[in-house]
């Protein structure tokens, strides 16, 4: 007799270490190989003024996904080039009519980006619905579930709901301006600024885990769907609270620094200090470059991590373990190779990076993933194509 259990008791069963895998992903690229194809997408792009670049993206496309691995089988692009092409072309449409109505015509300029705006959900819920059914694994197709109204809230009502409480701060605080500077006195109005810059920047996590949310819970493999684990933004609130920490902290530390090995350093005469004065010029923009590295690594891989331990599909879990200073150094090669070569390294970086992410990132399996797979497959089966491939081109640009 079939089980009766609803899904959340099976989740919540404890499975055997018998029944546990790990299956890491793994991607096989190589710069050498990658930069054949990305040499000749620039040239040919250049070379049809544009038009090629539908099939650079699919060339670029397969070419990553036939070379991300996850348990000995790659990962496959079907979109095609006309599909791409489609979209930018009615976009490069819309970009004329937009310079156009700029110059002759400014009320149907106000329009066409008041329409832009409204459309921005739809846009992006096409764009990932393309993305998803022409994304495939060993021969199935992953979905992405498409509500207008759910896309519209999570990309325009809530971001503009989060954000109202530092516009109306700004908003507030010129009058407040207004007057200190009037009378040459302080008004408690003056803090106002910081207090919206610092609701415009708690708002900012919010919108990273209502969209996180909405990319993961809308995405299917066959017939099931991705869940996200998360049900407050707090997570997020923690990493962006830890990162103004930080900053703050690392800040401080180096006005210190500063103060106590160049006490009588005069930046404004440089020139005159030599080469000496240059050098610490230099260290300084270097440490300050580092620094920014390594903050903005600590977001990416705090989140990244946030998002892939939080994410299951049937029994199985995802899981990611990527260290924030691993990631930062990965970006500072990346940015100096790609520097001094003058953009010819770029793809290498971008093997190095998808080899990177692909070598933190697994999938916790419970019990035979190829059983999965065949579940998955039989219900593809069953539902046949879907009809919305009537419309089946890439909006996103």
């Amino acid at each position: 007799m079939a089980s009766t259990q609803p899904e959340n008791h099976i989740e919540n069963q404890s499975a055997t270490a018998d029944e546990l895998h790990i299956e890491r992903f793994e991607f096989t690229g190589k710069g050498s190989e990658y930069f054949g194809i990305w040499i000749v997408n620039i040239l040919l792009t250049i070379v049809t003024l544009g038009i090629y670049s539908a099939w650079a993206k699919v060339r670029n496309k397969q070419y990553f996904y036939g070379n991300t691995y996850l348990d000995d089988s790659s990962f496959q692009y079907t979109a095609q080039p006309m599909q791409i092409l489609r979209g930018r072309i009615i976009a490069v449409i819309l970009l004329v009519i937009y310079y156009f109505a700029e110059a002759f015509l400014p009320l149907l300029n106000i329009i066409l980006i008041l329409g832009l705006f409204i459309a921005t959900p739809w846009i992006i819920m096409k764009s990932m619905a393309f993305n998803a059914h022409h994304s495939q694994y060993r021969s199935i197709r992953f979905q992405f579930h498409q509500n207008l109204f759910e896309s519209a809230k999570t990309f325009i009502l809530l971001p503009i709901a989060a954000f109202l409480p530092g516009i109306i701060c700004l908003v507030l605080v010129t009058p407040q301006l207004n007057e200190a500077a009037a009378t040459q006195t302080f008004n408690i109005g003056m803090l106002l600024p910081i207090v919206g810059l610092l609701l415009f920047y708690l708002a900012y996590p919010f919108i990273i885990y209502i969209s996180n949310r909405y990319v993961v819970c809308n995405h299917a493999y066959g017939g099931q769907d991705f869940r996200f684990k998360i049900q407050s933004p707090k997570p997020y609130f923690m990493i962006y609270l830890q990162v103004l920490g930080l900053g703050f902290g690392i800040t401080f530390l180096l006005g210190v620094v500063f103060a106590i090995l160049l006490p009588s350093f005069d930046f404004q005469n440089i020139v005159k200090d030599g080469g000496s004065g240059l050098i610490y010029v230099g260290l300084s923009y270097l440490i300050i470059a580092f620094i920014y590295s390594y903050l903005y690594a600590f977001v990416k891989a705090k989140t990244y991590n946030l998002v892939y331990q939080n994410t299951v599909i049937g029994r199985h879990k995802l899981r990611a373990k990527i260290k924030t200073l691993d990631l930062a150094m990965l970006y500072v090669t990346n940015t100096l190779g790609v520097a001094f070569t003058l953009g010819l390294f770029i793809p290498w970086a971008k093997v190095r990076t998808a080899r990177f992410y692909a070598q933190n990132t697994a999938l916790q399996t419970e019990g035979d993933l190829s059983d999965f797979v065949s579940t998955q497959s039989n219900y593809q089966n069953a539902i046949g194509e879907e009809i919305g491939e009537i419309f089946d081109i890439d909006v996103g640009i």
